[in-house]
């Protein structure tokens, strides 16, 4: 495994991209268990989306790891705010 991957969150962090998301975190798990989200180029994250970010958050936790984030956008902070989870992702 290496030590640190880093992953391109794209646009939107929602529904609709959450299979494709859910797969690149599972290949992500498989590299490493310290994972970096780049989120600079989100413009749209759901409460789906974060729920997919917190149950990642928690896997790389139980493997040891952790994740963290390369410039999170506005709209994703403040996303993760409204819900309550900005806390749980370490976007507070």
């Amino acid at each position: 495994m290496t030590s640190k991957t880093t992953y391109d969150c794209g646009e939107q962090l929602n529904i609709a991209e959450a299979a494709s998301l859910y797969a690149g975190f599972q290949n992500s798990l498989k590299l490493t268990s310290h994972v970096e989200l780049n989120a600079a180029d989100v413009v749209k994250a759901d409460t789906a989306g974060l729920q997919l970010l917190v149950a990642f958050s928690r896997e790389l936790a139980r493997t040891g790891g952790g994740l963290t984030w390369s410039e999170p956008s506005q709209a994703l902070v403040e996303t993760a705010s409204l819900l309550g989870l900005d806390g749980e992702l370490g976007l507070a």
